[in-house]
């Protein structure tokens, strides 16, 4: 068997056995994010609700075009806006407790809170303004933006105007809800801090180790580059070090 066999295997090897694993770890759940689902606290999937006897418009994912500047750009317009829901909430809550109407408590709010999500709520004014509907202009925004904390408070503010309540009452539940939130996810970052680094530790050792050695006595690594049974080894490793990395990347994210 020539060293080219040898890759071929190696390489059928490596792909078959690392989409069994990936097929494993897909429905595998780390012990804490079974416990905060079983709790309710891992859903981010809220009920739409109907306006009018009309079905709300889905919400569309976000565009990945643009390549990886524009998405990084929008991810950290996303955490600046994730940022100041709670402040916005607040100010919406405290104006709806004076009297103000809702309409009004939106026109303040695209004033005093800062952009980004006061640009977004200035141009959601603008939109009722042209004529559209609370309803689809709210509706739109969340589309825009695209944080399931947003939707949250958009799908409460749709069903109060359908069904009546005291919609402050609503927005400082939700505030608290996304306040506890941000509050275990800082917790559960802290918790797996030693997973995170136990992986960039099997992914960067290995390549470390190699370039090391290659440095100090090169004709000791040769063998391995050059033997067919090396090259078999090579990817072997290779393999397992991509499951690994996936494994360990599995069982820290954690959804909350």
């Amino acid at each position: 068997m020539n060293a080219y066999t040898l890759v071929a295997v190696a390489f059928f090897t490596g792909t078959l056995l690392a989409w069994l694993l990936l097929q494993v770890v897909s429905r595998w759940r780390s012990p804490v994010e079974r416990r905060l689902r079983a709790h309710g606290a891992g859903s981010t999937a809220w009920p739409k609700a109907n306006v009018a006897d009309e079905p709300v418009k889905e919400r569309k994912p976000p565009s990945a075009a643009g390549g990886p500047l524009a998405r990084i750009a929008r991810r950290r317009r996303q955490q600046g806006i994730e940022g100041q829901i709670i402040d916005a909430l607040t100010l919406i809550s405290s104006s709806l407790k004076a009297g103000y109407s809702f309409l009004q408590a939106i026109e303040m709010a695209s004033h005093e809170v800062p952009p980004p999500l006061g640009e977004e709520f200035e141009r959601c004014m603008h939109e009722m303004s042209l004529g559209a509907t609370v309803e689809d202009s709210l509706q739109e925004m969340s589309n825009r933006v695209g944080l399931s904390d947003l939707d949250m408070v958009f799908t409460a503010v749709i069903i109060q105007r359908q069904v009546g309540g005291n919609l402050a009452e609503v927005l400082d539940t939700i505030a608290h809800t996304i306040r506890e939130r941000i509050r275990i996810r800082g917790e559960i970052r802290t918790l797996t801090a030693q997973g995170r680094i136990s992986g960039w530790i099997v992914g960067s050792l290995p390549l470390a180790i190699l370039g090391f050695i290659s440095v100090v006595n090169p004709s000791y690594m040769m063998p391995l580059f050059q033997h067919p049974l090396g090259i078999f080894f090579i990817c072997i490793g290779i393999t397992g070090q991509v499951i690994g990395v996936l494994l360990i990347k599995k069982i820290i994210n954690i959804e909350v």
